[in-house]
């Protein structure tokens, strides 16, 4: 399967959706105790912001080649300037990346980061950074295997 990797339009947006509707499932049934029920955790004005702030954010496709979209990815560009304790630095933070459930572990999740990597040194990045729930063991497998490493570690007391 030909799979291209490419910035994501408006007419993406319903794809996208029932992909993040499958994200926001594992961590309904996982931490009900943080997520609730949301028949639409994307909300097309927030999309529609993202794709007109690309100084802000990128959102990446993965699509085959009849454009049925197979993932995405949400990236927030952050900067760090003149702060007293840490260097200056441009930070493509990865919100959310998904895959559809019937396309993961066909190498489509490497390709999209391949991506995302090659588009971050090419805007002068210094590191791609995210976030996984420690049930997910495996995106934690995952992005092991690709070679990213543990930035930092995060507890909890549940109240």
């Amino acid at each position: 399967m030909k799979i291209t990797i490419r910035q994501a339009h408006d007419t993406d947006y319903q794809d996208i959706v029932l992909i993040t509707m499958q994200v926001h499932k594992v961590h309904t049934d996982n931490r009900k105790d943080i997520y609730k029920e949301n028949s639409n955790p994307l909300d097309l004005d927030d999309y529609k912001l993202m794709l007109s702030t690309p100084e802000k954010y990128k959102i990446v496709v993965a699509a085959n080649d009849s454009e049925k979209i197979l993932g995405y990815a949400v990236i927030q560009i952050q900067y760090i300037k003149d702060s007293k304790i840490l260097k200056d630095a441009k930070i493509y933070f990865i919100d959310s990346i998904a895959i559809a459930e019937e396309y993961k572990r066909n190498g489509i999740g490497k390709e999209m980061m391949n991506w995302i990597k090659n588009e971050a040194v090419n805007n002068m990045a210094n590191r791609i950074v995210l976030n996984v729930w420690s049930i997910n063991k495996d995106a934690i497998d995952f992005y092991d295997t690709i070679g990213m490493k543990k930035q930092a570690i995060k507890y909890e007391f549940i109240l």
